[in-house]
């Protein structure tokens, strides 16, 4: 079963990030687009990975999903190629969010994947790496709409790696003068040698 990246996909602005999809029949794509993945996957678009807890009431973990796929070899330690089921609820969510609210296959890859950083509560160094990225992200906003937004907090973030770590980052701010809360999204590419803001703007609803 072979996992490309398709180019010229609408799916983001920035070059590379685009949608995981599989060769498949024809009838098996309309199978595909007919399934509903808001029916089998809880997606909590607002489920803070920092200051919240990776695990619900029941102590399952939030949007650890995995799908079994006979025609995909998968390893003694369970790690696989992404199944066609699983690409089709990750397409459908990274596309609904513009990569800012995925869900966690923990054991399953492909090629571009975004994933969801973990544990941020508990890795002092990656959040503090992340929030420094979110207020460079917020500084180039303040300065392009002449405001006065203030960094509050990272809520959560997601990476993909292209040419460096590329960030999905969910924060929080506050206006300076006013106080009011906003949530922001911000894209910020860590290469080799620099970090680059992609864009930052303030969430949008997801429809």
């Amino acid at each position: 079963m072979a996992c490309f990246c398709a180019a010229g996909s609408d799916f983001g602005s920035v070059p590379g990030s685009v949608p995981i999809v599989f060769e498949s029949p024809i009838e098996e794509k309309q199978k595909l687009n007919e399934y509903d993945c808001k029916k089998d996957v809880r997606f909590d678009d607002s489920f803070d990975y920092v200051s919240g807890d990776d695990s619900d009431s029941d102590g399952e973990e939030k949007e650890v999903l995995h799908y079994e796929d006979e025609e995909v070899e998968y390893g003694d330690d369970g790690y696989h190629e992404i199944t066609r089921k699983e690409s089709h609820i990750y397409n459908a969510r990274a596309k609904a969010t513009d990569g800012f609210s995925v869900p966690y296959f923990p054991k399953a890859f492909a090629l571009c994947m975004i994933t969801p950083v973990r544990g941020l509560s508990k890795d002092k160094e990656t959040l503090e790496r992340i929030s420094n990225h979110s207020k460079r992200a917020l500084q180039s906003y303040n300065k392009a709409k002449e405001s006065d937004y203030e960094f509050v907090r990272v809520i959560k973030a997601n990476t993909e790696i292209l040419t460096g770590i590329l960030y999905y980052i969910t924060f929080e701010a506050k206006d300076g003068k006013s106080g009011e809360p906003q949530i922001f999204q911000a894209k910020v590419l860590r290469g080799i040698t620099d970090v680059e803001v992609l864009s930052c703007i303030p969430k949008r609803a997801i429809v």
